[in-house]
């Protein structure tokens, strides 16, 4: 199920940001630095109900900017059924520990609109999601 729900997410997330980069403008980059800032304090603070929502609203910023309302809600499906994993990232992952960096990244190319740089570091990212969960289920 992780693999299956986690392939599909990073086809259609990765397109969806290949898609968004060219309609980044300064208030969408403002909002996902925002986001980034609420996945650091709710960190500090060890709220983590708090820290996942801060992860899926900065993702879903830059799937919003793509423009394309079907694609939009296949993602918002997967990211539903993803959400245990996505938790597990955040609580055991490398995100329980750094949740900002990669983002950060992101938002670096997001704000130069390198559709094939941000489409490729989306991919890049869930795909690293995806093999550190198989690891940390494997051990439990």
């Amino acid at each position: 199920n992780l693999i299956d729900i986690y392939t599909v997410r990073a086809a259609l997330e990765a397109h969806a940001t290949y898609l968004a980069a060219k309609h980044m403008d300064e208030q969408r980059i403002s909002d996902l630095q925002g986001r980034m800032e609420d996945m650091g304090s709710s960190l500090a603070n060890k709220d983590f109900e708090g820290l996942v929502d801060a992860h899926n609203q900065f993702h879903l910023v830059i799937y919003a900017a793509a423009d394309r309302p079907r694609l939009f809600d296949l993602i918002q499906r997967y990211m539903a059924q993803a959400n245990v994993y996505i938790r597990l990232s955040l609580t055991v992952g490398r995100g329980a520990t750094d949740p900002i960096s990669e983002h950060k990244d992101l938002v670096q190319i997001l704000k130069y609109q390198d559709s094939e740089a941000a489409g490729s570091l989306m991919r890049s990212h869930l795909e690293t999601t995806m093999h550190e969960l198989e690891e940390i289920i494997q051990r439990q």
